[in-house]
Formats: structure tokens, sequence, C-alpha cells
């Protein structure tokens, strides 16, 4: 699929569930801030949870997009993935802050080889993170630069959000992560 088919394809998936997948979003970033606020111990909170929470998106994610039945619990499955997820998750963040630290678009890069851990994660529970990863990097071998212009699809609705003061996001970070999430699935 073409990234235009694929934008299309989700809002299709999401007619009539735009409000579960709203909310879904909406509370995991809000576990996020309050995590993050947290004096001292919030940020490493956020590091040890957000692997399961990116797993727990990730799997309600794909079971949108296929049709499957969608729950609101779904974005805490990722708990039961919870050793797997947290290291993957270290370990992606590790790696693509130490390639931004050369150059942005080395970071960059980096991002996008990354970028379907949590999707192989959560459709292959008993991996492990470093075959997840490794699958990753080779998934997305010739296909960064789709990825990129999928994730450049989304910058006026970026903007957008921004002039509305932030409420455009409740809708534009569902959109991108199914979006991602119908591009794993194309190309899986």
């Amino acid at each position: 699929m073409n990234n235009s088919e694929i934008t299309k394809s989700v809002q299709v998936a999401l007619a009539g569930l735009w409000g579960l997948a709203i909310g879904a979003y909406l509370i995991i970033a809000v576990i996020n801030m309050v995590l993050g606020n947290i004096p001292l111990m919030g940020w490493a909170a956020c590091l040890i949870l957000n692997g399961s929470f990116s797993v727990g998106l990730a799997i309600f994610s794909l079971n949108l997009i296929r049709g499957k039945k969608v729950f609101f619990n779904q974005i805490f499955d990722g708990l039961s993935h919870f050793g797997v997820s947290m290291v993957a998750y270290l370990h992606v963040f590790f790696y693509t802050f130490l390639w931004t630290l050369l150059f942005l678009v080395p970071g960059i890069i980096a991002f996008l080889s990354y970028s379907m851990t949590f999707y192989i994660i959560a459709d292959n529970p008993r991996i492990s993170e470093k075959e997840a990863r490794t699958r990753s990097i080779e998934m997305m071998q010739g296909k960064k630069w789709k990825l990129f212009c999928l994730y450049c699809r989304f910058i006026g609705w970026f903007f957008l959000s921004i002039v509305t003061l932030g409420l455009g996001f409740l809708f534009l970070a569902p959109y991108v992560g199914i979006s991602v999430a119908k591009f794993y699935d194309d190309i899986k």
C-alpha cells in the first residue's frame, strides 16, 4: 500500500471508534505526565513502564486495524510482556539517543530502524528483545524513507494541533499510532 492508502484505511478502521482510540492514547499520555512529574523517580518510572505501554498501544492498534475487537484495557496488555518490553524500550531509547548525539539524521535513521520493535513484540509474545530489534532493522531495510514520508504526512496536522492549544493532539496521536500499525501490518 502507498501512504495515502494507509491513512485512508486507518480512517475507515477508526470510523465509530475514535472515542475509544482517543481514550486509549490519552490515558497513556496522562499516566506518563503524572509519572514524569513525580520528583526524582518519575523519569525512571517512565523509562521502566514506557516499553509495556508501547507494546500495549501496539496490541490495541493492531487489533483495531485488523478488524478485531478492541477494548480499552488492551493498552495494559503490554504489562504481560514487561521484561522484554522494558529492555527493548531502554535499548531503543539508548541507541537512538547515541545516534542522535552524532547528528540528527543518524538519530532519525535509528528511530526508523527500531520503529517496528514493539509491533513485533505484540505479534510474537515469546520473542526476545534482541530478536525483536533485529527483525525491526531487517524489516525496515529499504522502507525507512516510506515510513519517514508517512510521518511527514502529519506535519500539517501537528501544527494545527498546536494552534488548537493541544486539543488536536487528542486526534493526532491515535491517528499517527494506528497509521504506523497499519504500515507495520502492510510490510509484515
